[in-house]
């Protein structure tokens, strides 16, 4: 996994990476995930991202998501 990620975004990175090499990655609608734990960059308005470290760290995985690949997409997206 891409180390520069310190959260958010690399299971995205990882899944592209793996489609790009020729494995398979597969969404399954009925798929049920529960997390036992808080929301750690809840969604309270633009205000949060700004003063909650989660939050901005959340902004910034996805900065350095799009960076990487030059804002690219590729057909399968």
């Amino acid at each position: 996994m891409d180390e520069r990620f310190f959260m958010y975004f690399e299971d995205v990175d990882w899944a592209r990476r793996f489609w790009e090499n020729g494995l398979g990655v597969f969404y399954v609608p009925g798929a049920h995930f529960e997390h036992a734990h808080g929301k750690g960059s809840g969604k309270k308005g633009i205000a949060d991202a700004l003063f909650r470290p989660l939050a901005r760290a959340h902004i910034k995985s996805g900065l350095l998501y799009f960076l990487k690949y030059r804002f690219r997409t590729t057909h399968y997206v």
